[in-house]
């Protein structure tokens, strides 16, 4: 494959760099940990009237009829800038599915308007005490056209501000479904649980909530595929996030070791110092690599579940090294708050673990690979 960037992707990651700079510098304060003023509102509709938010969804539905390629170019720019907007979730955790596999009007609706900006979606793929997203406590019931959904999310990116959640559940047949509810309905309680790098989450609890027949997402023949789908392309997305920061944090500090001087020579001339950069420029590349060779077979509808996790698993491993390298660079000017790299450092640590860590990824492709 081609690893090189087409003009569209340039085209969308330009314009999402160009407006995330604008923004950028706002969240360097201790008060940008304040998660009531997380989100930034004048952001959010810029993107919303730029139409980075209707990545993913068709042009019928008011959408540009872009794919992953795309939202990956934009979601790397969020991972260097830091951007406090809900892109992940309105495009990757919500939007795609919903243009994918949504056969109804309320579905179309929902994509319309999180293209437009109007609507804030989600999707709820962790549960507590889980090892996979797969393995879901979360129970569907059959109620006459509808469902009743009962169960616990956690961890619910921007879970605290969304209209709608796409929730997963085990269904009386045994097969998971992806089912789309309003959180206003009875029985949806939401907690605010805070990440590592201060953004807002929630803890969802569902009591019997009601959901009708037209809010679950896929035909019969593919509604068991869809809880995978979404989650391969939830997993690329957080590495795109985590390749944009490590690729910043690690050129801040290139330039601080390069400036910086001891007993009369740069800190850039020690052998140690550029084998330690070395090193995590070699992580980091493993991590460039294999992220867009799974965002080209996802943007191209081709299943990648070893390829996601293989993105994922790098993006847990260059998380952790690219914090603990840059940071032994730079000294005690990485732990100042109102520099650059501590907030980078908060962002991969939440990315680490985001959808599952380095471990969780191997044992996932090693049962793959037994049942094969």
């Amino acid at each position: 494959m081609d690893f090189q960037p087409t003009d569209l992707q340039r085209s969308v990651a330009d314009l999402a760099d160009r407006l995330l700079r604008d923004a950028a510098g706002e969240g360097r304060s201790i008060a940008a940990l304040d998660t009531a003023r997380w989100y930034d509102a004048a952001l959010h509709r810029q993107f919303a009237d730029s139409g980075l938010y209707g990545i993913g969804v068709p042009e019928a539905l008011g959408g540009s009829g872009l794919g992953m390629r795309e939202a990956c170019s934009v979601l790397e720019r969020i991972g260097a800038h830091g951007g406090r907007v809900p892109f992940l979730s309105n495009v990757v955790l919500a939007a795609m599915p919903l243009a994918r596999f949504g056969r109804s009007a309320r579905q179309s609706d929902a994509a319309r308007r999180i293209a437009s900006g109007s609507l804030c979606a989600t999707a709820a793929l962790d549960e507590p005490a889980m090892e996979t997203p797969f393995g879901l406590a979360t129970t569907a019931v059959r109620s006459g056209d509808g469902f009743l959904l009962s169960g616990i999310k956690t961890s619910v990116a921007a879970g605290m501000m969304a209209d709608f959640v796409l929730v997963p559940a085990r269904m009386e047949d045994g097969e998971s479904g992806l089912f789309l509810v309003d959180v206003t309905s009875p029985g949806v309680a939401r907690e605010l649980q805070v990440s590592a790098d201060g953004s807002p989450e929630a803890l969802m609890t569902l009591d019997a909530v009601p959901v009708a027949g037209d809010m679950v997402l896929g035909g019969e023949a593919e509604r068991a595929s869809v809880l995978d789908w979404i989650v391969q392309r939830a997993r690329v997305a957080v590495a795109a996030c985590q390749l944009g920061a490590a690729r910043r944090a690690l050129g801040i500090t290139a330039e601080w070791v390069n400036q910086r001087e001891q007993f009369g020579r740069s800190l850039a001339s020690s052998p140690m110092v550029a084998l330690r950069a070395a090193d995590v420029y070699i992580a980091i590349e493993a991590l460039r690599l294999t992220m867009w060779h799974a965002a080209d077979l996802l943007a191209a509808d081709i299943p990648a579940p070893d390829e996601a996790s293989s993105a994922k698993y790098w993006a847990s491993e260059v998380g952790s090294l690219t914090a603990a390298t840059t940071h032994l660079l730079q000294g005690g000017i990485g732990v100042v708050m109102e520099s650059e790299l501590p907030w980078l450092t908060l962002r991969q640590r939440h990315l680490e673990f985001q959808f599952g860590a380095a471990r969780q990824q191997l044992a996932e492709m090693g049962a793959r690979l037994a049942a094969a």
